[in-house]
């Protein structure tokens, strides 16, 4: 049995380092022998303070438990923990009794004269999982709901995969035909992203079919594709356009619309404050700016990512067959699943 020493550091916090991985949390959350009601209960309420960090009394202002509730239930999980495990105890840091609280806690220290507990970052990155997934079921018990305020996108991603074709004769034309079920996704007050496309094609469309043949280069960095999209067309828009007091509405919404409808498994459309408003709905601790720029994109890709791996663990037919009268198809899924973001926010 190792034995593992509790440090008080220099900035009076007690730490240590415990062999748990991310994976082994995983498993451990899933045990109800192990992790009770009261344990998640805690264990989310830590998970959505700031940074993880907070003392029992501060919960207990917050979520209106007592604070030996939440006291009690870190314990006895912990406790439960370290026996799984069954490969290390814990000494305290002036002497050599056990104690339990740092298998599930980073660090604690006493601020104003509370004990404040910070989660394990391995242990946040479960629960972050189980939040996800949390939000994924409600999102397929609740789509029968709003099938009919989504279908369109779907309606928008099967016309557009069925009519793109990058060498075709006309390429404008073909643009027009792929994208003619898109709706407000890209014509909206004060932005038209499609129509200016198709006056970039009456111009030149070799030059616009060059834009969207980089843009769909999976080989390239996706950032370095956004960027050159806007620069290409900025450029092309100040050379051949009366510019003043204009803009040619070649957004990052809009490529991220582009790229959704080309690859809807893979990249979701872009909004500030959707993204903004999932990152705190699910605490994913990404911080995004109302920018509009590539790198705040980036960063939601980058969430994303994360929901989409707890939906390829899904069923990939079980998002749609919970519809009647929703295509039952992987493609139809994906491109379903790829609008999940945006429904957080409501559930």
């Amino acid at each position: 049995m190792n034995e593992i020493k509790l440090i008080k550091n220099g900035d009076s916090t007690y730490s240590c380092d415990v062999p748990i991985s991310r994976e082994d949390w995983s498993a451990i959350l899933s045990d109800k022998k192990v992790t009770t009601d009261a344990a998640i209960n805690t264990l989310l309420s830590f998970y959505f303070m700031p940074e993880q960090r907070s003392s029992c009394s501060d919960l207990e202002k917050i979520y209106g438990r007592k604070s030996g509730y939440y006291l009690g239930a870190i314990n006895q999980f912990c406790r439960k923990v370290r026996k799984l495990i069954g490969t290390f105890t814990i000494a305290d840091h002036d002497s050599n009794g056990e104690i339990y609280w740092p298998v599930a806690m980073a660090c604690g220290r006493v601020e104003k004269g509370l004990f404040v507990w910070q989660l394990r970052k391995e242990l946040t990155e479960a629960l972050r999982d189980r939040v996800i997934d949390w939000y994924i079921s409600r999102y397929v018990a609740e789509l029968p709901t709003f099938w009919k305020d989504e279908k369109y996108k779907w309606e928008a991603a099967e016309c557009f995969a069925n009519k793109w074709d990058i060498d075709a004769e006309n390429f404008g034309g073909m643009f027009a035909e792929a994208t003619a079920k898109v709706n407000n996704l890209l014509s909206s007050t004060n932005s038209f992203p499609r129509d200016m496309i198709l006056n970039f094609a009456k111009v030149d469309g070799e030059f616009t079919r060059g834009l969207f043949r980089e843009l769909y280069d999976e080989s390239r960095p996706v950032e370095e594709r956004f960027k050159e999209f806007m620069d290409a067309s900025a450029k092309f828009f100040t050379a051949n356009f009366d510019s003043k007091d204009r803009n040619n509405f070649q957004s990052t919404n809009a490529i991220s619309t582009y790229l959704w409808l080309r690859y809807p498994d893979k990249y979701p459309i872009y909004k500030y404050r959707i993204y903004r408003r999932v990152s705190d709905a699910a605490n994913m601790g990404v911080a995004i700016a109302p920018t509009g720029r590539v790198e705040e994109v980036m960063k939601g890709y980058e969430m994303y990512s994360r929901i989409r791996t707890r939906l390829e663990k899904s069923d990939p037919l079980k998002i749609s067959s919970n519809c009647r009268d929703m295509p039952v198809t992987k493609e139809c899924s994906n491109a379903l699943a790829s609008t999940l973001p945006t429904r957080i926010r409501y559930l």
